[in-house]
């Protein structure tokens, strides 16, 4: 018998080009930051997603060009899914499907994580290098995306998850 289960849906519904980071000093770096939370700043740019902020997007591609002096430029999905790793601030009550998200702490600029040598069959083009972007049960405010599968774990801390906008 043929099994199912949600994947990451491919083509990605929705992917916006932008300049990413603060500028020279805050440099996004493919491939260690696709995959990774942001929200939209106010220079036409998209920056790490803040603990407890809604998510607008998570990292796509990372080009080898700088836009507005000295920021970097990628793509940005955000609509879609996409396989996160649920955060270390989670709590105790572990992360089902139909939770709501918010942005946990992220990975530092440039570093990978625990899930970054994890490859599934099928690996997603929003997230080539595996799972980065950390995450936790919350209450968004403007931006949802919801858990709609635990990939492995238990929805603990370190589980992998997919996320569906909604």
């Amino acid at each position: 018998m043929t099994t199912f289960a949600f994947k990451v849906t491919v083509p990605a519904n929705e992917i916006i080009s932008s300049a990413l980071g603060t500028g020279v000093g805050n440099k996004f770096q493919s491939p260690y930051d696709i995959g990774k939370a942001v929200t939209l700043a106010g220079e036409n740019n998209h920056v790490l997603a803040a603990a407890g902020a809604d998510i607008d997007g998570f990292v796509h591609s990372v080009e080898p060009i700088t836009v507005n002096g000295g920021f970097s430029f990628g793509g940005v999905l955000v609509e879609g899914r996409i396989e996160v790793v649920v955060g270390a601030n989670q709590g105790a009550t572990p992360m089902a499907a139909g939770d709501y998200v918010v942005a946990d702490a992220q990975l530092a600029l440039g570093t990978v994580g625990d899930h970054q040598s994890w490859t599934p069959p099928g690996t997603s083009p929003s997230s080539p290098t595996g799972p980065t972007a950390q995450v936790k049960t919350g209450t968004p405010t403007h931006k949802f995306w919801r858990c709609i599968r635990v990939v492995s774990g238990t929805g603990a801390a370190g589980s992998v998850v997919l996320l569906e906008r909604v």
